[in-house]
C-alpha cells in the first residue's frame, strides 16, 4: 500500500512504543506494512521531540541512505511547559523513572535520556507536576508562558523545514489540550512575539483535528479504561488510525 519504505514516529508518552497500552504507531505500521523506528518517550518535551526528530531523519538519509520521499515522519507534539536540559554533571536532585529492562526500553522510558543512540543520557527532564529541585527551580525562577510557546513554535518549523528541505513525506499533529495550537493558547496567537512565528506553520502537514486527545473524548465514541487517565487505549489509538491518520495520508498522496 505506502509509496514509503519506513516509518519514524515521535512524541510523548501517546507516541511511545512499547507502552501499557498499544499506541498509533503500532497500527499505522501495521497498515502501512513497512519497518519503523518508534522514537517517542513519555514526558518528553517539544525540544527533545525536535531533537530525536531530526537525528533519525538525518540517520536514515545519509547513513542508512534512504532517500527522503521514501520516509513518513509522524510528530505528536507535546505540552509547551516541558522541557529538559543537557547538562554534563547529574544534577543532586531529579526525577528518576525507567521501567526500562533493556537498552531498547531505557532509550525510550528513561529520564535522562539521550538524542543520539548509545550516547551518555545526559538529557534531563522537568515538568510542572514535578517535585524534584530541578523542575521546581526552573519552574519557580524561570518559566514563561509565552516564552516556551517560543522555544516550541522555533522547534516545530526548525523540524517543518528540515523535512520540506529533505523532500521527507510527513504529519504532525498535537498529543493534548496544552499543546501550542489547542483552544488554551488560543488569546496568545496574535501576541506580537508569537504572530510571525505561527504564521509559519504549514497547517496543510496536520491532521484535521485540534488534538488527540479532545478526539478521544468527543469523536472516537470511546471510552477511557482508567478515571482521570486520558491516555489513549488500544481501541482509541486503532480507531486515531483508521479514521485520522490513514484518510489524511490518502488525501495527501502518500499512499
Amino acid at each position: 500500500m505506502a509509496k514509503v519504505n519506513l516509518l519514524i514516529t515521535q512524541g510523548c508518552s501517546f507516541t511511545q512504543v512499547p507502552n501499557s497500552n498499544k499506541n498509533w504507531p503500532l497500527f499505522l505500521r501495521d497498515r502501512l506494512g513497512v519497518p519503523a523506528f518508534f522514537d517517542g518517550i513519555g514526558s518528553a518535551g517539544n525540544d527533545m521531540i525536535s531533537r530525536r526528530t531530526i537525528y533519525r531523519v538525518h540517520q536514515c538519509l545519509h547513513d542508512k541512505k534512504i532517500p527522503g520521499d521514501k520516509l513518513l515522519v509522524g510528530v505528536m507534539w507535546s505540552g509547551v511547559n516541558r522541557n529538559s536540559f543537557y547538562l554534563d554533571q547529574e544534577p543532586v536532585n531529579y526525577t528518576k523513572f525507567s521501567e526500562a529492562t533493556t537498552d531498547e526500553l531505557l532509550y525510550m522510558y528513561g529520564n535522562p535520556n539521550s538524542v543520539i543512540d548509545g550516547t551518555k543520557r545526559n538529557y534531563y527532564f522537568v515538568s510542572p507536576h514535578w517535585s524534584d529541585d530541578l523542575s521546581t527551580t526552573y519552574y519557580k525562577k524561570y518559566y514563561d508562558e509565552v516564552g516556551s510557546l517560543i522555544s516550541t513554535l522555533e522547534h516545530v518549523l526548525r523540524v517543518q523545514n528540515y523535512l520540506k528541505s529533505n523532500n521527507v513525506k510527513y504529519f504532525f499533529t498535537n498529543y493534548n489540550y496544552d499543546s501550542f495550537d489547542a483552544d488554551y493558547y488560543k488569546e496568545l496567537k496574535n501576541h506580537v512575539e508569537l504572530k510571525y512565528l505561527f504564521d509559519q506553520l504549514d497547517y496543510s502537514n496536520f491532521l484535521p483535528i485540534q488534538h488527540m486527545g479532545k478526539w478521544n473524548r468527543e469523536e472516537s465514541g470511546l471510552t477511557f479504561h482508567v478515571p482521570r487517565d486520558d491516555h489513549p487505549t488500544s481501541e482509541m489509538s486503532q480507531a486515531f488510525t483508521e479514521r485520522v491518520i490513514m484518510p489524511h495520508l490518502q488525501n495527501k498522496g502518500y499512499l
